[in-house]
């Protein structure tokens, strides 16, 4: 009985670990008005309108469930973020800010990303079309993660 319960506690844990709460439209539809909130903000005439992506989510659920903190690198454009609390809303659009507010190190001369304004480039890339994100609980915090289509090309 004992190893029972053990290994129904084991298989929770599993689960709770790899639970992508971007399933959650309230979060999908946060994610997705604030980057379009954003990118208007940006006034291009060539921005194109965003939509969600179950591909890309799934994409980047795959990798926020291994709980590895860093970029993906299989050739996504990920933003990627840390936070720790329970108010998931307003810890996703801190996030989110933050990632705009790279804007101040943006190289507009040079129409190119700087490593600290890379998540900035690819929130307001006119020329993506489709994001999708995973946010999971991890052992070093919630790790959101978005991947963008297409990405941006201008990295330094």
């Amino acid at each position: 009985m004992f190893e029972l319960l053990r290994l129904t506690v084991l298989i929770l844990a599993v689960g709770i670990a790899s639970c992508n709460l971007m399933d959650n439209e309230t979060y999908r539809q946060l994610v997705l008005n604030e980057h379009s909130t954003y990118r208007k903000i940006q006034g291009a005439s060539n921005m194109n309108k965003l939509a969600w992506d179950d591909q890309l989510q799934n994409e980047a659920h795959n990798w926020t469930k291994a709980c590895i903190w860093g970029h993906e690198g299989g050739g996504r454009c990920d933003n990627k973020g840390l936070f720790i609390g329970d108010n998931y809303k307003e810890r996703i659009s801190d996030m989110l800010k933050s990632w705009y507010d790279e804007s101040n190190e943006y190289n507009y001369t040079g129409i190119s990303c700087l490593p600290s304004s890379c998540h900035y480039t690819q929130m307001v890339w006119a020329e993506t079309r489709k994001i999708g994100c995973s946010l999971n609980k991890c052992n070093f915090g919630m790790f959101l993660c978005c991947f963008h289509d297409p990405m941006f090309d201008r990295i330094m």
